[in-house]
């Protein structure tokens, strides 16, 4: 591969249309599944229209309509719950080392193989404790504020386009909302108090998303993801869709794996390795203050910077060697 190649696929996509394109996936997430609902529901019903409803009705009916209730003990529960089990399939392979034929969608294959035990179970002590004994009182703080901006008949369920509305505005809060904070946390004076428990490693695992000083969950991590369901007021459904959804997306960014189909946690990696650099999640606040800059500066990473549409890896795509042989 020479030279002119090179430079040929490292003129990626501006960072405003990546962040569309990414956002266009996000909420593509969300307009497939609710299709297959669909056509579950037309398959059961004869009628594709409505097809939650049903299910979140008889939720209810087991649970109850307890606003606070839900908003508080439900969101914990809802939220642990998929996370731990969505970890646990990251976490199987880093103990165990297989599926083997994943290792080669590792980012630093070098790292965590395999993952110690005890470095393991610190994490989930703490991200538990982060989890519960700091949600379930921010639930109760925010409640009033939430409560004040939804509706009040738990038994409406939004529609697709006020659902994708609700997900739009979130993702923009939230990514705005990290960014800032993030970058704040990096600051000389804060960063060893606060923000150097999260950077204790290197080579992020997938249930260390949430592993952090509780000031910086709370600041980086309950508000960021709250703000956006705040200000639009969505349903509780929505609200819940929303933050398993971006519960996965950061434990994506932290997993070390660079998966087909994946949001590219290059990025996110990257920060990881090099600590000051790289603040946000979708990239375009990063490019407005110029952040970015190391970064892009690395041709290796920039390269491996994108969403895999074949099973092969970014590593086998741009070896670790391809720059020299470009020389």
């Amino acid at each position: 591969m020479g030279e002119l190649e090179l430079e040929k696929m490292q003129s990626q996509r501006h960072i405003l249309v990546d962040a569309l394109v990414n956002i266009f996936y996000f909420l593509g997430y969300i307009v497939f599944f609710h299709c297959v609902g669909m056509l579950i529901n037309l398959l059961v019903t004869g009628s594709p229209w409505d097809p939650w409803s049903g299910f979140w009705n008889v939720f209810l009916d087991f649970v109850g309509e307890d606003k606070y209730y839900l908003w508080v003990y439900g969101t914990v529960g809802v939220t642990t719950l998929h996370y731990w089990i969505s970890a646990a399939g990251y976490m199987f392979i880093d103990l165990t080392g297989k599926p083997a034929f994943l290792a080669k969608y590792k980012i630093q294959p070098e790292k965590n193989t395999p993952l110690p035990m005890a470095k393991l179970m610190k994490v989930v002590q703490h991200v538990l404790v982060n989890q519960i004994v700091l949600g379930i009182p921010s639930g109760m703080a925010s409640y009033s504020l939430y409560n004040s901006r939804s509706v009040s008949d738990l038994r409406v369920l939004p529609s697709l386009s006020k659902t994708l509305l609700d997900v739009l505005v979130c993702i923009i809060c939230h990514d705005i909302w990290f960014y800032y904070g993030h970058r704040l946390l990096h600051h000389r004076l804060i960063y060893k108090h606060i923000h150097k428990i999260h950077h204790e490693w290197t080579a992020p695992i997938a249930p260390a998303a949430v592993y952090a000083h509780p000031i910086e969950h709370v600041l980086t991590g309950q508000l960021s993801v709250s703000s956006g369901v705040i200000l639009m007021g969505c349903s509780i459904p929505t609200a819940w869709l929303w933050f398993c959804m971006i519960g996965l997306q950061v434990m994506n960014d932290h997993s070390g794996y660079h998966f087909p189909m994946s949001f590219s946690p290059e990025f996110h990696d990257f920060h990881h390795v090099k600590f000051h650099t790289s603040y946000g999640w979708l990239g375009v606040t990063d490019w407005i203050h110029g952040t970015d800059s190391q970064f892009y500066k690395s041709k290796l990473s920039t390269l491996r910077h994108i969403r895999l549409h074949t099973t092969e890896s970014a590593r086998e795509l741009f070896p670790d060697d391809i720059e020299e042989k470009t020389k």
